[in-house]
């Protein structure tokens, strides 16, 4: 058995959901994506995490999913200040080139995160960067599964 079609839209949310210390897995067969925290001292039941490391690790349906590391959310804001920097069709030329540029600033050195996010809340923008980032999302969620041979469906 396995699932002849998943929604895009569903795995890129498990992508954007992604967390320090667990791994995400899908189920091919059923179409479940399960959330496992990389030690048993996280999971709220010692046991049934090792019933289910069990499980992933004999089951050949389980697929790993991006982790953090490999999805780079820096890199997503980066091409967001890139995109607001000539995309934002509601303010002028000049006004995206401002944006734009504030937000590769908010991007330099420690505390790029909240930084990007003060700067998005700041020109009004955080809708356009949230829209953005689940549609990059979407576009990996299908590269992914392209690369793990699983058919997907857009909706």
């Amino acid at each position: 058995m396995s699932v002849k079609r998943i929604k895009l839209s569903n795995l890129a949310d498990a992508f954007e959901e992604v967390f320090d210390g667990w791994e995400q897995y899908l189920n091919k067969d059923t179409g479940t994506i399960t959330a496992v925290p990389e030690s048993k001292g996280l999971y709220d039941d010692p046991d049934e995490w090792e019933e289910i490391i069990a499980m992933i690790e004999e089951g050949e349906q389980f697929v790993r999913l991006p982790n953090q590391y490999e999805i780079n959310e820096y890199r997503v804001m980066e091409d967001f200040a890139d995109f607001a920097g000539g995309g934002l069709k509601y303010v002028s030329k000049e006004q995206a080139n401002v944006i734009g540029q504030k937000l590769y600033e908010a991007l330099q050195g420690r505390g790029a995160f909240r930084r990007f996010k003060n700067t998005l809340n700041y020109y009004g923008i955080a809708d356009e960067y949230y829209a953005y980032r689940h549609i990059y999302y979407v576009e990996l969620a299908k590269e992914w599964c392209q690369d793990h041979e699983i058919e997907f469906i857009r909706e």
